[in-house]
This record gives C-alpha cells, structure tokens and sequence, in this order.
C-alpha cells in the first residue's frame, strides 16, 4: 500500500526482507524511513531481515514492536529499540561480523546473539516466565559498556567469549550488571556453550583500560547476581 512517498506493509502474517538465495545485500541495509509495517499486537507475526550467509550490515534505526520473533542475519547495529510480544517469541541476531546493541532490547522468549564481537551498549531483558535463555556468544570478545543491564527473570544468562578457541578472546563488564533471579549465571567461552574459557588475546581491548584484553574475564564494578542461582566464571 503506497500514500504519498511512503510504502506501508499491512498483514498479520511474517514480514521476511532479505537478498536472493545464496547471496548477501549489495550494499549495507536498513529498513528506510519511508517504509512503515503493522506492529504491536495487531500487527506482523515475525520479522526477518537478511538470510543466513548475509555478510551486509544490517542497521536497526527505528523502533520494533513486533507480535512475534525477529530474525536478523548480518553485521548488526540495533540503534533502536525492539521488542516482541508473545510468549516464546525470541530474538536471534546471527552476525559473520560484529553485534552491536546500542538501544534496549527485550523479548518475550529467547535472546541470542552470535557474532564474531559482541557489544552491549544498552539493556537487555527477557520476561519472566518465558522460555529460554539468554545468550551472547562471540567467536572473540564480548564487551557491557559502563551502567547496563542484562536480566533475565528466571532464566539462564551464557556469555561465551572465544567460541572458535582461535586466538582468545575475553569477556569485559565495565561497572554494568546481570541479573538472572534466579538462572544460571555462565561467564565462559571455548565453544558455543561456554564450556571452556574466555581468554586474554592481543586483539584491540577497551580503550580506556587497554591491558584488560590480555584478561580472559574482567570485571570492573560489575554487579553478578543469580537471585539464587548458581554463578560459573
């Protein structure tokens, strides 16, 4: 449906914008100002942007309030909030690149970020009663910028840093915190899984505190709370 100069997308199904099969977007992509779709509680189902394989950015500029999961395949910037709305439907962002989340993101299930960095640049909450959990998993560092907050409401939190067990690569919390009321609290790395360790490597480290990247967990001022559950570091 077109008015004016703007584009809008009306349905109650999913909403998939993504390249051709087996290839990427040809140039960094972000969903335009000028194109609006249904959301909240009468809106799209699910969203997906990009496919599996997409080396391409992919910016989040405006917010989501989505009535299912939201799919993101690409180099990630979330520079707006997101948010899905039934029980179970979670966030995924799969990332050959880097993930940055850089505006509040919560959802009604799952939370999973896979990237080759990750950083945390805002809140992250799952809601309580929700199933799964809430991982970040990077294949080198994953960094919490100083006053942010991961909580889960119950659930398990995994950071797992290293995930290739290729060259190191830490887990940083700077003066920020993660809260699981209860959950199972993993600061590891090694695999997906975070069974091993995080690990120190001669990769580029906060700027402010540059010895931090030879340290395979640091933690400064940081808040480690599982309400409960068990902490494993």
């Amino acid at each position: 449906k077109r008015q004016s100069n703007n584009t809008a997308v009306l349905t109650t199904g999913t909403l998939t914008m993504q390249p051709t099969a087996n290839s990427s977007f040809s140039s960094a992509f972000t969903i335009p100002s000028t194109f609006s779709f249904g959301q909240g509680a009468s809106g799209i189902t699910g969203l997906t942007l990009g496919r599996s394989g997409n080396t391409s950015a992919i910016t989040v500029g405006s917010a989501l309030d989505i009535n299912g999961p939201i799919w993101i395949y690409g180099d990630a910037t979330i520079n707006a909030t997101m948010n899905t709305r039934p029980a179970g439907s979670g966030i995924y962002i799969v990332a050959n690149g880097d993930a940055t989340i850089a505006a509040n993101v919560s959802a009604n299930g799952p939370i999973d970020v896979i990237a080759n960095n990750v950083f945390v640049r805002a809140n992250i909450t799952k809601t309580a009663g929700s199933t799964g959990i809430i991982d970040l998993v990077a294949k080198d560092r994953i960094h919490l910028d100083n006053g942010r907050t991961i909580t889960s409401n119950g659930s398990e939190i995994l950071l797992a840093s290293n995930s290739d067990a290729t060259n190191g690569g830490s887990i940083w919390i700077d003066r920020s915190s993660i809260l699981s009321g209860g959950g199972l609290i993993t600061l590891g790395g090694g695999d997906a899984l975070g069974s091993g360790y995080a690990e120190g490597s001669v990769g580029a480290g906060p700027t402010a505190y540059v010895d931090s990247r030879y340290r395979g967990v640091s933690l400064n001022q940081a808040t480690i709370n599982g309400g409960g559950g068990n902490i494993v570091i």
